[in-house]
């Protein structure tokens, strides 16, 4: 877990589902201008780290369920060439997300055997991938030290959310994992679904690199 490996995740994350919700013009600026985050909640950063660091285990309870409501999202999808089909969410590099619309737009008329080959990748990323409660908090660590010092950057703009509203998020995280003995796991926000309508299932790059779907990995780099 490094500093670098987390402020590479959350530039992306800006790049794909911030930066192009900003579309006026920063003029006679020498440095990146400070931002406000308009497109995420903490909540979100939250999540994308979370899952980055734990991966998919926590959402398949019932594998049957899991199953059909892959089927039905991947169908109701609409298929999109521009979005990314992985998105890394791992410091370590070790977790992606497969966003379902440009999946689905990589295999249409083939969406029934895609939706079965992505299950297979999705249960078997459940049982392969654990994660460390210690690390997990040092990537929330290195969140704010990056937002509060400017350097989540693109282009002529960083994006950063307000320094006390941080603070205040961590120590209630930190305070729940203290009293409970569990790392909470939260959902999207609000203001998250309704700028990027997130549609995507979180897989193990060792996993992915087994399957039939390895090719992704290659097609992305």
């Amino acid at each position: 877990m490094t500093r670098e490996g987390v402020r590479r995740v959350l530039v992306e994350q800006y790049v794909f589902h911030e930066a192009k919700h900003h579309t006026d013009t920063v003029e006679g600026a020498t440095e990146p201008v400070p931002t406000p985050v308009e497109a995420h909640a903490l909540a979100d950063i939250y999540k994308c780290l979370h899952q980055g660091e734990f991966g998919i285990g926590h959402s398949i309870e019932d594998s049957f369920k899991f199953a059909a409501l892959l089927s039905a999202e991947l169908l109701s999808a609409h298929p999109n060439a521009a979005e990314p089909i992985l998105e890394n969410v791992s410091p370590k590099g070790g977790v992606f997300r497969i966003n379902l619309r440009p999946y689905r737009q990589r295999f249409l008329g083939r969406e029934r055997s895609a939706s079965g080959v992505l299950l297979e990748v999705c249960l078997n990323s459940a049982t392969s991938h654990a994660g460390s409660g210690k690390d997990f908090i040092a990537a929330l660590e290195w969140f704010r030290d990056l937002n509060d010092k400017g350097d989540l950057a693109i282009g002529e703009r960083f994006y950063a959310f307000p320094s006390e509203l941080l603070r205040l998020f961590l120590a209630q995280v930190k305070d729940f994992i203290e009293t409970t003995g569990n790392i909470p796991v939260l959902s999207h926000s609000q203001v998250y679904k309704r700028y990027n309508a997130p549609s995507y299932r979180v897989v193990d790059r060792k996993t992915l690199e087994r399957s039939d779907l390895a090719f992704l990995i290659q097609e992305t780099k």
